[in-house]
Formats: structure tokens, C-alpha cells, sequence
């Protein structure tokens, strides 16, 4: 006769054992033989797409949960503020997707120090903020990725990014022609809150110009300065997307100088700036379908310029 546990459909399990830890799989197997039996059995199309460690057990435990619960499925991974994942871990989680992974959220992983991607045949994002003590990450020499998210430690090993970039300035970390150099078809960059003051770090070389470059997001900069944002806009000519929240040396000369950008359509000045009413009159003159100026001090005829453009 077969027992209530036995009656649950493959199904039921999996959603039941989608609250369950990954690395907790394994464990559950040796149960009792239900158990066991249950996840000997389950079929790919039960298995998922992705998952989240909360924990990590041993690396062994860690490869027979995922090929036993994702199979070759695999193509999202987040380990997101995981403070035991190490690079063992890693290069079992690598290894089990190396035909689907696509995407790996690695955020405060702070015991990562290298991590080899070369093998992956899908991978498009990585995320490695926080990692402080990563010192190489391997990529496919021909893949270009979606999107990175990294520590100032990994200047060297900036991949050919396409889509979007997400990195801090720092002294001695990047600058604006290393960035166009590694990734000359980058469409998306933010290095918000970063606290390069040195006006060379963002400047191009002579001749360079960063065509390809559309949305850029400068807030809390708080070093820039009206020259800074000048030299930025003269390199990035084809901009539909800005935001200068909270970079509070800009003055009236930087709103004139946006409004040199023949392709923006989205800028934001939330912030206590240097700007007056008079200042953003020649916004009025630009093809602008957004821009948020919430916390510059306008009289009526500019809250009602600014209804206009909304």
C-alpha cells in the first residue's frame, strides 16, 4: 500500500522543494527511499532554469543537486551575498552548465578569488560587485557579454562588453578610453558615485569618439565638473539617455552644453544644484521627451515649461 508521501505527484515535489535550499537536495534524497526515488526520478521537463543558494554544502553535494534538479537546463545562477561559495563551488557550478548558462550574480561572494568562465558555450552577464578579492576572471576570447558588474580590482580583465556596463572610477582603476578601448560597441555604462576628480581619466584620445555609446549614468558623480561633463559629451555624440542626479558642481554652462546632444530624450537633474530658472531655458529649444529637475528651485514659468516637456 502505498503511503501518502508516495501519492504526491513529481510535480508537487518539485514546487515543495522549491523552498528548499539546492544544496539541501541531496540530503532530502537519503531521507527515506520515497525520497530517493522521488528525485532519481525526476524528468527535464520538471527541472528548472534557475536557482539561489542561500548555502553551500560540499562541492560534490553541490554537483549531484544541480544535475539532479537542473540538468542541463541551468541558465541562471545567483549567489548573491553567499559568503561560503569559493572557487571549488564555482568550477562545479561551471562545469554542470557549460552548454546553458547564461547568467551568474556573484555580488559579495567575498571568498571568490578565480573565476574561469572560458568553457561556458551561452554565458552573456556576470555580476562581481563586492568582490574584492577576485584577481582574474577568464572569459571566451570571442564572447562578447551582455553586461558586467565588477571591482575596481579587474581593470585588466574587462571583458568586450555590448550591452551594458556597470563599473566605478577609482584612482588608478578605469578610465573613459580604457573602457571605449575594451568595449567599442558598448551601448549602456554606469559609473555612478564614482569619485574620479582627475579630468584626463575621462577624457577620450584625440580623434576617439564614442559612437556607440547611448544611455550613461553619471549620478553622484560628485566630482565632475561643468569642463568634466563638456569633455563627456563632445566623446559621446549619439546620447538618448542621461542622468546627472546629484552631481552638484554642474552650473547653467552644462545645461548648454546638453543641449548639444541632437539625441536626448531622457535627462535628469534631481539634486540640489548651481542651476537657475535662466539656465534651463535652452532646454526649451531641445527635442527632450523627459527630464526630471525635482530639487532645482523654479518659479511657475518653468514648473510650467517643465509640465510641457512631461
Amino acid at each position: 500500500k502505498k503511503t501518502e508521501m508516495e501519492k504526491l505527484t513529481g510535480y508537487v515535489l518539485e514546487y515543495l522543494w522549491s523552498f528548499v535550499d539546492l544544496s539541501c537536495i541531496t540530503q532530502l534524497a537519503r531521507v527515506c527511499k520515497v525520497f530517493s526515488n522521488a528525485v532519481r526520478s525526476m524528468k527535464p521537463k520538471w527541472c528548472l532554469d534557475s536557482i539561489s543558494f542561500n548555502k553551500i554544502a560540499h562541492s560534490k553535494d553541490v554537483e549531484e543537486s544541480l544535475r539532479r534538479v537542473c540538468g542541463s537546463n541551468i541558465r541562471i545562477v545567483d549567489l548573491s551575498g553567499n559568503k561560503t561559495v569559493n572557487d571549488t563551488h564555482m568550477s562545479v557550478i561551471i562545469k554542470v552548465g557549460k552548454w546553458s548558462l547564461e547568467r551568474l550574480n556573484l555580488g559579495g561572494c567575498v571568498r571568490l578569488k578565480m573565476i574561469d568562465l572560458c568553457s561556458l558555450k551561452r554565458f552573456q552577464s556576470i555580476n562581481l560587485q563586492l568582490c574584492n578579492y577576485v584577481t582574474d576572471v577568464r572569459f571566451p576570447v570571442e564572447k562578447e557579454l551582455s553586461s558586467f558588474y565588477a571591482p575596481s580590482s579587474l581593470t585588466s580583465r574587462l571583458p568586450q562588453v555590448k550591452s551594458h556596463l556597470k563599473v566605478q572610477f577609482n584612482p588608478g582603476g578605469y578610465c573613459f578610453h580604457e573602457i571605449r578601448k575594451w568595449c567599442p560597441n558598448l551601448m549602456s555604462l554606469d559609473v555612478s558615485s564614482s569619485g574620479l576628480a582627475d579630468t584626463s581619466a575621462w577624457k577620450l584620445l584625440k580623434g576617439e569618439v564614442f559612437s556607440s555609446l547611448k544611455r550613461l549614468n553619471l549620478s553622484w558623480c560628485v566630482s565632475i565638473t561643468d569642463d568634466i561633463l563638456k569633455s563627456i559629451i563632445t566623446q559621446c555624440p549619439m546620447l538618448s539617455v542621461l542622468d546627472l542626479s546629484d552631481v552638484h558642481n554642474l552650473t547653467n554652462k552644462s545645461v548648454a552644453e546638453v543641449c548639444n546632444l541632437k539625441y536626448l530624450k531622457w535627462l535628469s537633474l534631481v539634486g540640489d544644484f548651481k542651476i537657475t530658472q535662466k539656465g534651463l531655458q535652452p532646454l526649451m529649444n531641445t527635442s527632450l521627451s523627459y527630464v526630471n529637475i525635482h530639487g532645482i528651485h523654479v518659479n511657475t514659468i518653468a514648473e510650467k515649461f517643465l509640465k510641457e516637456l512631461r
